[in-house]
């Protein structure tokens, strides 16, 4: 093996080399340092201290971001890099144009945080979806939105060199560390501790006789049973990608009648763990399907069942209650209907209408489609069964035209002496049902307008 000695003159060179890049270093520090203003070191220590508080919340929600979408991910390392640097600049360089540029930087991160929690973004999973609000944004925002302030003060020239003691320096801080220390706990704790995918809120007590949630279950008996299979999987419609119950969205409708024992098996061929929760429907606890909370989530090619005796006639649904935010909007809800045990349906049409996002985009649609035709003929009863399962926070309002109609029932149950409606705007939140009747006239279309600008009609005679 042989090794090479460095000459004299290579050794010289190297040396001079490094006492250069030393002294560049130290000419660019001193020039940065000499452009420093004088301002007022309370405001430029709050104002950093608020924009690393921002800057951690970011960094601390960026691993979460990486799994939802790979670019927010480096949107948010890239932001939070950013905001440590501007932060040092404000301690160590402080000038009116870092102010200017950490201003307008501020500013522009406020407002696309409005724009994906009101419109969405043009590059998101779901692009123009917007997203909803979080304890570590709007701990982030509310740091940026006073960084702000803190930026429109210090862009003021002072008029003469501030000289203030170290005591009133740190009095005039409070304000502005306590909001940082604050937000920031509440932001990067927020971030780093997201929803717990299960958690025991009932241990046992040594000593003390307790039930497991497993043993809430509906009770043995011979009531008539209703066996149904949900496949849970990927698809496509549309042209979309959507999770889907056996391949249609919605899902298939469920229906049975007051008293029967249903039994329902879920097969999960997702990518992802999931659940059903049956809305409006008393169930036993371990068939509620929380995850988390009153079931283990079912893992990829796992399955569950779910059995219970349907106890009230009505208008239902069931949909995902695991990620639900993220798992409905792809398309994971359908109807259930529970028919009256001792009386029949009194309309001759009997129709459910569910309102839902089509997936992959940020149109609606009701029953899987923007284009809805049902038939019904002159002088016919029909029962519209509207269903909002809109993944939306804004309430739905669809109005009836073409014949006065009567609202017999509201989520799931039925209403006393219900008095005849004209075209009057019905509100629907995420969740709720309303059952609404007419008679078909004699002459002209009946439509179910306000759905989100959906415009569905039923004529006369054949109109599917």
């Amino acid at each position: 093996m042989q090794t090479t000695e460095s000459s004299p003159a290579q050794v010289v060179t190297r040396q001079r080399e490094s006492t250069a890049l030393k002294k560049s270093g130290i000419a660019l520090w001193q020039r940065i340092r000499a452009g420093r203003e004088e301002r007022s070191r309370a405001l430029l220590n709050s104002a950093a201290l608020l924009t690393l508080g921002a800057a951690a919340i970011h960094l601390a929600v960026a691993g979460e971001h990486f799994k939802v979408f790979l670019l927010y991910g480096v949107f948010f390392i890239g932001l939070g890099i950013a905001q440590v640097m501007l932060a040092v600049g404000i301690l160590f360089a402080a000038q009116r144009r870092l102010f200017v540029v950490g201003l307008l930087g501020t500013l522009a991160v406020i407002a696309l945080y409005i724009a994906s929690r009101t419109v969405g973004l043009p590059i998101a999973p779901v692009p123009w979806r917007p997203e909803p609000v979080g304890f570590p944004d709007v701990a982030a925002t509310v740091m940026e939105v006073v960084t702000v302030i803190q930026f429109l003060r210090l862009l003021r020239r002072p008029r003469k060199p501030l000289r203030r003691g170290r005591v009133r320096t740190g009095l005039k801080m409070i304000p502005g560390v306590l909001l940082a220390l604050l937000a920031s706990f509440i932001g990067v704790g927020s971030g780093l501790t997201p929803m717990l995918d299960a958690y025991n809120v009932a241990p046992a007590v040594p000593g003390q006789a307790s039930t497991s949630l497993t043993a809430l279950v509906a009770p043995a008996g011979d009531e008539h049973l209703r066996s149904f299979v949900l496949t849970a999987g990927v698809t496509e419609i549309g042209g979309q990608k959507a999770w889907a119950y056996n391949g249609t969205v919605p899902g298939p409708t469920l229906r049975v009648t007051q008293g029967d024992r249903v039994r329902v098996l879920l097969v999960n061929h997702l990518p992802d763990a999931t659940s059903i929760h049956w809305h409006g429907i008393r169930v036993p606890d371990s068939m509620d399907g929380v995850a988390g909370i009153t079931q283990n989530a079912i893992h990829p090619q796992g399955a569950y069942v779910y059995e219970f005796i349907a106890n009230d006639a009505g208008t239902f649904w069931y949909h995902s209650h695991q990620d639900t935010l993220g798992q409905i909007p792809r398309g994971l809800l359908g109807p259930i209907i529970v028919d009256p045990r001792d009386r029949g349906i009194p309309e001759t049409r009997d129709y459910t209408l569910m309102i839902h996002a089509l997936p992959g985009t940020t149109s609606m649609a009701v029953n899987g489609t923007t284009n809805l035709h049902l038939d019904a003929s002159p002088g016919e009863t029909v029962r519209l069964r509207i269903i909002n399962g809109s993944p939306t926070a804004e309430p739905e309002t669809p109005v009836l035209f073409g014949a006065s109609y009567k609202i017999v029932a509201l989520d799931g149950h039925d209403l006393n002496q219900p008095q005849e409606l004209g075209p009057q705007r019905i509100t629907l939140g995420t969740g709720q049902r309303a059952d609404l009747a007419f008679t078909m006239p004699a002459s002209g279309a009946v439509r179910l307008i306000g759905v989100k600008g959906l415009d569905l009609p039923w004529a006369k005679g054949n109109t599917a």
